[in-house]
């Protein structure tokens, strides 16, 4: 059975708009409200769009909208350096612990004969 290509595009259509309007509640329960909230959107989505071209931003579409959010009443200078102002800070994430370096030093220790420190650890089963 042939799916009708007004369907298939209907589809693609609302896949697009979960994935990018991100519309997470309908408020109106009318079919005009259901469109004026979906036009909403998409005016939104485009304004996005040219804001990120105007200010040449290679950037998530999501940091100039918060950006936005934050520089709204201030000039649009001001939006634009905070734009692209270099994060205060850098996570280097989750480090992997260096356990071929810690296996290294434990050998370099045993040849050199500095185990004495191991020989006094007690360990208490209770």
């Amino acid at each position: 059975m042939a799916v009708p290509r007004q369907s298939f595009t209907r589809q693609l259509f609302f896949k697009w708009v979960k994935q990018h309007l991100v519309l997470k509640r309908l408020y109106g329960k009318s079919e005009n409200a259901v469109y004026n909230q979906l036009l909403i959107a998409l005016i939104t989505y485009c304004l996005l769009i040219l804001i990120q071209a105007k200010v040449s931003h290679n950037g998530k579409l999501l940091d100039v909208y918060k950006c936005l959010r934050l520089y709204w009443e201030r000039s649009f200078s001001e939006f634009v350096k905070a734009l692209y102002k270099s994060p205060g800070r850098t996570s280097k994430g989750r480090r992997r612990c260096k356990v071929d370096d810690i296996f290294e030093q434990t050998v370099r220790q045993y040849i050199d004969g500095e185990t004495e420190h191991l020989e006094t650890v007690t360990y208490d089963l209770i």
